[in-house]
This record gives structure tokens, C-alpha cells and sequence, in this order.
């Protein structure tokens, strides 16, 4: 278990590394909030209704590819054979996103893995997890954008956590 724990912590100080070292050679850079709600897939029907959370940093690696940094949070309602249980998720992701210009913004597509933390009443979990999506970028001024963003996210938590999320939000370039 001590190498394990060893394993993300030194995973996680390079990666911090890599982030940190690469506005030196991007084209862009910028960061964001954005807001919205969420749903796991558990649940049936579409009614996304859970809040969430998110500010990321992202910088170009090339005109077409951009690493993001993401940090979020959605608390899940869930029903579980007549007993509501709430899930609080905590999550860092590390996407890589590939535009596409449009006519007015871009909209991209991108894929990633994170390290997802579960509290529930029975404790909590941390494991790893990924997630996927697309997005629409609108500018505003040259500096401030609107993003629209939609993802799917699979936790591999004992009790597998999937959930999709729908956030909009503002980014703000440098």
C-alpha cells in the first residue's frame, strides 16, 4: 500500500511539473469557471439536476491541441432500491482536447484520466477514473469567451460511480 501511495505522489508532483512548464512554449493560455448540473447514470430518464462545479487551466500545445487541467465537483442524488443516497465526487482531470474551427468560436472534442474522491456516509474512496466530451467555444472580446461544455466520467470506485455532467461557463485567455 506505501508504494502505491508513493506511486501517485511522485505521478502527481511530475505531472504538476509537465502543467507548469508548458505555458513556456504555448500559443495560449487560459483559465475558467464554469457551472451546471449533472446526473449519474444510474438513474433513469434525462434530468441532470445535481449542481456542479468546475475551473480548469488550459494551455495550446499547437493551434489545433490544448491540455487542460481540470477541477470539479457534482454531488450525486442517487436511488439505490428505495434508499437516497447522496455522493459527493471530487475530481482532477487531465484532458486533451483536439478544436476544430468553426465560423463563429470552435468546438472541440476531448478524452482524459483524473484521480475521482468519493464521500458518502459509509466513508470515502479515491481512485482513478476517465472522461470524454465535447465542447463549444464562443468569443465574447479577444480575451473573454463563452465555453458550453458536455462529458461523460467513469470512476473505478468499489461501486463504479458514472455520471455525466453539462456545464457552461466563462474562459478567460491570455
Amino acid at each position: 500500500m506505501l508504494i502505491v501511495t508513493r506511486m501517485k505522489n511522485w505521478l502527481s508532483f511530475s505531472l504538476l511539473l509537465v502543467v507548469a512548464a508548458l505555458p513556456l512554449h504555448a500559443e495560449d493560455t487560459s483559465v475558467g469557471l464554469m457551472l451546471g448540473a449533472g446526473q449519474s447514470v444510474r438513474e433513469g430518464g434525462f434530468h441532470v439536476n445535481d449542481p456542479v462545479r468546475e475551473i480548469f487551466f488550459s494551455t495550446d500545445t499547437d493551434p489545433a491541441t490544448t491540455l487542460k487541467l481540470k477541477v470539479g465537483h457534482i454531488s450525486l442524488d442517487e436511488n439505490r432500491d428505495g434508499v437516497d443516497i447522496t455522493r459527493r465526487l471530487d475530481y482532477v482531470d487531465v484532458l486533451v482536447e483536439y478544436k476544430l474551427d468553426e465560423v463563429w468560436g470552435s468546438s472541440g472534442l476531448f478524452g482524459g484520466v483524473g484521480l475521482y474522491r468519493e464521500d458518502v456516509a459509509s466513508g470515502h474512496d479515491t481512485d482513478y477514473g476517465f472522461s470524454a466530451g465535447l465542447n463549444g467555444t464562443f468569443p465574447v472580446t479577444r480575451r473573454l469567451a463563452f465555453l458550453a461544455e458536455a462529458a461523460y466520467h467513469s470512476a473505478r470506485f468499489k461501486d463504479r460511480a458514472t455520471f455525466v455532467t453539462v456545464t457552461a461557463g466563462l474562459k478567460l485567455n491570455f
